[in-house]
């Protein structure tokens, strides 16, 4: 288990009433913080050469942007695309290295950057791949 990006609750601030009734109206949304927690599912083996960081923090982090869509399932405790590891390499010599292991083992790769993606790019789509 573990939480999703909903930030500091010393620092939330309170909708107005009538937006509070909005977002229930509209999204479902109720209430204050998530109550369910995130469970993710255990990451695919990666090969070693990867050193992938497996730990479910990293995993969540990188799983999904900040899209209505995305949040909703994540308060949800949904985190489906969860990637089964995370990898930051420092230089461009680094990023093809690992695309090249990639490419080799059948791993998907999915670029992240600042994390948004509200188009939903940041979805890992497993089909064909040993792990993502």
């Amino acid at each position: 288990m573990t939480a999703f990006r909903w930030g500091d609750p010393e620092s939330a601030i309170q909708l107005p009433p009538a937006i509070r009734a909005l977002l229930g109206s509209a999204l479902g949304v109720t209430g204050g913080r998530p109550a369910t927690p995130v469970i993710l599912p255990p990451p695919a083996e990666l090969p070693a050469e990867l050193a992938a960081d497996t730990s479910d923090e990293a995993r969540l982090a990188h799983a999904a942007g900040m899209s209505t869509e995305d949040l909703l399932r994540a308060r949800r405790g949904e985190a489906p695309d969860a990637p089964d590891g995370v990898l930051r390499p420092a230089s461009h010599d680094e990023v093809l290295a690992l695309l090249r292991i990639a490419a080799a083992h059948r791993v998907a790769v999915v670029p992240f950057g600042g994390g948004t993606s509200v188009v939903g790019g940041l979805r890992a789509r497993r089909d064909g791949f040993r792990g993502v």
